[in-house]
């Protein structure tokens, strides 16, 4: 009996420690909620370094930090991230974002510039990669990768349509014309998807691009273009 006494002594510590743990868990879920970053950053923090820096206390205590402008212990927070997931697309991007609100943009810079010229041949983390840069807005960026990574693959198809997003995000919408009207052209049974994102649009920039470039191809071209008319047209 004596024997068993130590075993029930430790289910009782464990079972104590995850009841603490789900309570700060809540009660920072609802400081950060409640917009009082200051109390919920510290419990953040506790519960990301006792939990071996899991990601789901890393994203809101990095958002504590951010709203408290609290950057030298930002950049410390993603570099133990980045250190713990190496090969996570969006920590090595959240690097250079806090370098940048720290005021050091020339080493942000370069962080972002060394994404793109150490660019595996690896189509998961390159379309990561670029969707990283655009949480951020940092199109021309997203857009490199995505450039990048057709070289690499020497391929375009696998990031066109992801190409023709960033650039209409950036709000380039000559370049983003040409690039969807590219994608239809490799892929037309993906046409759907460029139709909707289309539709989905609410620049008539864009579309007008799209229609003036589908134009100018029926001039240039035979009557085999024509179905290329429809991707810009609703679906009924």
């Amino acid at each position: 009996m004596n024997k068993l006494i130590p075993i029930f002594i430790l289910l009782i510590s464990v079972t104590f420690s995850f009841a603490q743990a789900g309570r700060d868990e809540a009660l920072a879920n609802s400081y950060f909620q409640e917009g009082e970053y200051e109390k919920a950053v510290e419990l953040y923090q506790s519960l990301w370094e006792k939990n071996d820096y899991a990601p789901k206390f890393y994203s809101p205590l990095f958002k504590c930090f951010v709203n408290l402008k609290q950057y030298e212990a930002l950049e410390k927070a993603v570099r133990k991230q980045q250190k713990k997931f190496p090969t996570n697309a969006q920590y090595a991007v959240d690097l250079g974002y806090a370098l940048n609100l720290s005021g050091q943009a020339a080493k942000g810079k370069e962080q972002f510039d060394k994404l793109i010229k150490s660019l595996p041949q690896n189509e998961v983390f390159i379309k990561e990669l670029g969707a990283a840069f655009e949480t951020y807005k940092e199109f021309d960026f997203a857009i490199q990768v995505y450039e990048k990574g057709g070289k690499l693959f020497n391929n375009s198809v696998p990031f066109g349509f992801l190409l023709a997003n960033a650039y209409a995000m950036k709000g380039d919408y000559d370049n983003a014309a040409k690039e969807y009207i590219n994608f239809y052209e490799l892929q037309p049974a993906q046409s759907q998807n460029v139709k909707n994102q289309l539709m989905r649009s609410t620049s008539e920039k864009l579309l007008g691009a799209v229609e003036v470039q589908l134009y100018a191809k029926l001039q240039r071209n035979s009557g085999d273009e024509l179905s290329l008319i429809h991707i810009s047209e609703p679906t009924r």
